[in-house]
């Protein structure tokens, strides 16, 4: 894994792209080591990943005209266990996990958009000395995320989970499962049952992201480059929905 000396903190404090604007909304990207960024090369102390970029694009985006906060909750090694909310766990909890952490904050729970880039440690979970996770609980986990946060009100977009270093890191049975984890998130959002959108497909199914230079030495996490182009293919997935996300706020103060 590349170096990331801040691999397990939360960026609770937002990216803005202005400090001026009456209206004020919230993305928040959740999820393993890509919604975290692993890889990315950042100035110290600068929030890494898809978030940072996203920011970057927002600010020289003509067309929208609030402001816009986006918020980094990726946590690295996280598997999509450790995101199902409480009220989809099968035994009773008072913990808190990533969830409920992140959507009853103050800062956070207005959030309207919210990115889900989850599934790639499954696939190693039990490589990481964790119970292992089969690919059907995978697509079940990320149904039950992704059907409380549309609950909630939210846009949802969900991106397949990178499969380009499987066969350096994972077995031949591993691999195989990790298409079928793959596949099944895909038909989900094709299928597009709870009005989840599909984001950019990471997986090596997809040529947008097989680029050697869109990876680090290892193979197998993203390199800057690679968050740069996974920013604008979301801006230019986004930018619609993000835009009528302004005119609805606009209506509600005009009371139409």
């Amino acid at each position: 894994m590349p170096d990331c000396p801040h691999q397990t903190l939360f960026c609770d404090s937002p990216l803005v792209t202005s400090r001026y604007g009456k209206f004020v909304h919230k993305i928040v990207v959740i999820g393993d080591d890509f919604a975290y960024g692993v890889g990315d090369t950042t100035r110290l102390g600068m929030i890494p990943g898809v978030a940072h970029h996203l920011h970057s694009k927002f600010k020289k985006e003509v067309k929208l005209k609030h402001a816009w906060e986006l918020f980094n909750q990726g946590r690295i090694n996280s598997t999509s266990n450790d995101w199902l909310p409480r009220s989809e766990l099968n035994q009773s909890s008072d913990s808190k996990g990533y969830f409920d952490k992140v959507f009853s904050s103050k800062r956070m729970e207005s959030a309207e958009v919210v990115i889900v880039m989850i599934g790639f440690t499954d696939a190693r979970a039990v490589n990481l000395g964790r119970k292992p996770i089969s690919a059907a609980e995978t697509v079940q986990n990320v149904k039950s995320i992704c059907k409380v946060l549309r609950n909630l009100g939210k846009d949802v977009w969900v991106c397949t989970p990178c499969t380009n270093g499987d066969k350096a890191t994972l077995s031949p049975a591993q691999c195989e499962e990790n298409l079928e984890r793959v596949d099944g998130i895909a038909a989900y959002l094709t299928a597009n049952e709870d009005g989840v959108k599909m984001g950019p497909r990471l997986d090596t199914n997809s040529y947008e992201f097989k680029s050697r230079d869109f990876y680090s030495q290892d193979g197998v996490y993203f390199t800057k480059k690679a968050y740069i182009k996974l920013s604008k293919d979301f801006n230019d997935m986004m930018l619609t929905s993000l835009i009528k996300r302004e005119f609805e706020s606009m209506k509600a103060l005009l009371g139409l």
